[in-house]
């Protein structure tokens, strides 16, 4: 091979290394990019919300509260979030978390000991509220969890529990009015 035809060569391996160098370039940009992205995503969701006063808070028995004070981000009732920047969120804070506490009550009360097997394909009963008939109905589960239901060994004690709810629990369709 002569000098000149090596030279040639030497040329167009520059020219692919740089191609090659270029395009890896692009390519960790775009890695950089992405990444970033990743980043920004998970801090979409802050810890703690700003709040601006006066806010309304949820205590552990279920008063909503309206306060002027500006919580420390430290403060239980922050750590708890049972913070609200409006009145109506504060309340469906409570009638949801009462509805829960109210399930779990009737369980212990009625099916304590019984926690669903969902290797089997048994039915797992549960109370779900149907917006449609405005009421708490039963419905099961065979192989998934949805990790806010409250489980029933028998369809009968989860009927029990849903004609409880539908006579002692008032739920309100209403639009969020942000006050």
């Amino acid at each position: 091979m002569s000098n000149e035809e090596i030279l040639k060569e030497l040329d167009a391996l520059k020219f692919t290394i740089q191609q090659n160098s270029t395009a890896a370039k692009i390519l960790l940009e775009k890695v950089e990019e992405l990444s970033n992205e990743i980043k920004d995503q998970k801090e979409d969701v802050p810890e703690t919300i700003e709040y601006h006063s006066p806010v309304f808070t949820v205590n552990y028995v279920g008063d909503i509260q309206k306060s002027g004070v500006l919580w420390d981000k430290e403060d239980d009732i922050v750590k708890s979030h049972r913070i609200f920047q409006w009145k109506s969120y504060a309340k469906k804070f409570k009638d949801k978390t009462q509805i829960i506490a109210d399930l779990l009550y009737f369980k212990w009360l009625h099916d304590r000991d019984y926690e669903p097997d969902f290797k089997s394909s048994n039915d797992k009963w549960y109370v779900k509220y149907d917006w449609g008939n405005e009421s708490f109905e039963v419905d099961y589960a065979r192989f998934y969890s949805d990790l806010s239901n409250v489980f029933f060994s028998k369809k009968e004690i989860a009927e029990k529990c849903a004609d409880w709810l539908n006579k002692t629990t008032k739920i309100e369709r209403k639009e969020n009015d942000n006050k």
